[in-house]
């Protein structure tokens, strides 16, 4: 397992699977998780679903695919499953890459995917209907291998967490655009793989 990924409410946890290609869904009872998943979804061969990322309502997945280099749309209700993907480098990049985390912005509107090799985040406007992703730009993270990405609650500033330049650095996003604003100074941290800023 990749990555766990609580629902809103708290009843499931969807656990990311970049092995077999399987993001699976389970039940949270009263003493841990049902072992077995609700259900299951399939990522297409190779892909390599590495982390996930839901929106408000629960009825979408935005899941960054390690392998691939993509990020993909699902839905979680339905049998539809995938409805989009998008790849997560600039059109013509021939670079050795692998994506690595994603993270929706609080305010629902803009989808962000890290990349180690590019060392950028891609920004995506995120739409309810097709064609649900449209990428906007990058955003230079200035360290290498950003193995993790996550917001601050109030969604002011991007946290970037280089691992391989052994740095965190916080971005200002403009809320107009999705991209960044600003960057702030780095931050020195030995090998930062996990960001779960505090409320």
């Amino acid at each position: 397992m990749h990555y766990a990924a609580p629902s809103g409410d708290g009843a499931r946890v969807y656990l990311c699977d970049l092995g077999t290609d399987t993001i699976a869904c389970h039940r949270v009872l009263p003493d841990g998780l049902d072992p077995a998943p609700a259900r299951e979804l399939r990522t297409r061969p190779g892909a390599g679903p590495r982390h996930l990322a839901l929106t408000a309502d629960g009825a979408h997945a935005a899941v960054v695919e390690e392998l691939s280099n993509t990020v993909a749309i699902h839905a979680l209700d339905e049998p539809a499953g995938e409805l989009a993907r998008a790849s997560t480098l600039p059109r013509g990049w021939r670079g050795a890459n692998t994506a690595s985390a994603v993270r929706l912005h609080p305010d629902g509107e803009w989808l962000y995917a890290a990349n180690r090799g590019h060392d950028s985040v891609a920004v995506y406007r995120l739409h309810r209907v097709a064609p649900w992703l449209d990428l906007v730009g990058f955003i230079d993270i200035g360290g290498r291998a950003p193995r993790d990405i996550a917001f601050t609650p109030d969604g002011e500033f991007l946290l970037l967490a280089a691992q391989d330049d052994h740095l965190l650095r916080a971005v200002r996003i403009d809320p107009a655009t999705g991209l960044a604003r600003s960057h702030g100074a780095p931050h020195p941290l030995r090998s930062p793989a996990c960001l779960c800023p505090l409320p």
